[in-house]
C-alpha cells in the first residue's frame, strides 16, 4: 500500500485523506503559519516535531480517528458513514523576552483557525463541526493548545445499497 502524499490531491483515494488534505491546505493558508502546519501520528509526535520549528508558532494536524455516528440517521443503520475526529495543536512561544505574553497571540491564531473551518464544507459534503478548544500545556515559556473537530465521512466507496447490482455489500 502507497502511504498518500498530502502535498499531492491525485494521491488521496481513501476520503479520510482527502479531509485530512483540506484542513491541512485551510490552516497552512494562513498567513503566519505557511510551512508551519505538519500531520503528525499524536500529541507526543507533535510535540517532538514542531521543536523543531525555527521560530513559532506552528500546527500538528492529528487524526485522532472516526467514530460511529448517531443511530437514528439512515446511513447508521448499514453502516456507512462515521464521523471523524482532528485535532489541531497549536504550539507557540514568545519571539523575545521582552514579548513574553504567549496566551494573546495564541488565542488570535485559534480564531483564526476557527475560522477557516466553521461554516466551511470538508470534502465530505457536509460542514466541519467544532468539538473543544483547550489549553494543554504550559512549560518554559510555550503555550500548547489543541482544537478538535468533526466531519461526517463514508466510510466506503461506491454504491452501498445491498440490493444494487454492483453494490460493496
Amino acid at each position: 500500500m502507497t502511504v498518500p502524499n498530502l502535498l499531492d490531491p491525485s494521491t488521496l483515494t481513501d476520503p479520510l485523506n482527502r479531509v485530512l488534505y483540506d484542513v491541512y491546505n485551510r490552516v497552512q493558508s494562513i498567513a503566519v503559519l505557511t510551512n508551519r502546519v505538519l500531520r503528525v501520528f499524536d500529541p507526543n509526535d507533535a510535540m517532538d516535531k514542531l521543536k523543531g520549528l525555527q521560530s513559532y508558532p506552528g500546527v500538528g494536524i492529528i487524526y485522532e480517528g472516526t467514530r460511529s455516528v448517531d443511530e437514528h440517521q439512515p446511513s447508521a443503520k448499514i453502516g456507512v458513514m462515521g464521523d471523524m475526529v482532528i485535532s489541531i495543536v497549536v504550539l507557540n512561544t514568545p519571539n523575545t523576552m521582552i514579548n513574553a505574553d504567549t496566551k494573546t497571540p495564541t488565542i488570535n491564531l485559534l480564531n483564526l483557525i476557527r475560522q477557516s473551518l466553521l461554516g466551511q464544507k470538508g470534502p465530505s459534503g457536509h460542514f466541519y463541526r467544532f468539538i473543544v478548544e483547550a489549553a494543554a500545556v504550559e512549560s518554559k515559556g510555550a503555550v500548547i493548545w489543541v482544537q478538535r473537530w468533526s466531519i461526517p465521512v463514508a466510510l466506503v466507496q461506491g454504491p452501498i445499497n445491498p440490493l444494487q447490482p454492483g453494490s460493496r455489500f
